[in-house]
């Protein structure tokens, strides 16, 4: 009796939560890496891993860790929380694209997310181009055109 409850204790501690789905989580994956035609091989060059650990990881053998998911994640765009915790979809929310000129005169894409990063680094070297004058050369405040640099340097 003893022994049956420490077993059924162990195994508690060692199965997965009864909330994760793995086997939706794995069947998921493989239908994405399926409409994609992308191979476990070419997904383990892609992920610089093992193919075998890549079957492992689809076929529901192996459940996806934090550092796996991470991978999975930057690799082919799916949402961590879903290879983690099959909450949400597989795929992260992309939110529409910024259309940007180009000084050729076409246009080229952005994801939102780099457009606003370039927009929240072009304000902050506006603002030190402000407080502390241009740092070009040529320019009348830099050591090149024979002025002095702004304090702090």
């Amino acid at each position: 009796m003893a022994k049956s409850r420490k077993l059924a204790a162990l195994q508690r501690k060692v199965t997965p939560a009864a909330s994760v789905d793995t086997e939706m989580i794995c069947r998921a994956v493989a239908a994405d890496f399926k409409l994609r035609g992308i191979t476990h091989a070419a997904a383990a060059e892609k992920l610089l891993v093992e193919p075998r650990s890549v079957s492992n990881q689809i076929s529901g053998k192996r459940p996806f860790g934090k550092k796996s998911a991470q991978k999975y994640a930057a690799t082919f765009g799916y949402d961590e929380a879903f290879l983690l915790y099959g909450t949400g979809s597989l795929k992260k929310e992309v939110q529409a694209p910024v259309f940007v000129p180009t000084m050729r005169g076409d246009m080229v894409t952005l994801p939102r997310d780099q457009w606003e990063r370039i927009m929240r680094l072009l304000e902050k070297a506006e603002e030190r181009e402000l407080r502390h004058g241009s740092h070009r050369p040529g320019h009348p405040r830099t050591k090149a055109a024979g002025g002095k640099h702004p304090k702090g340097w």
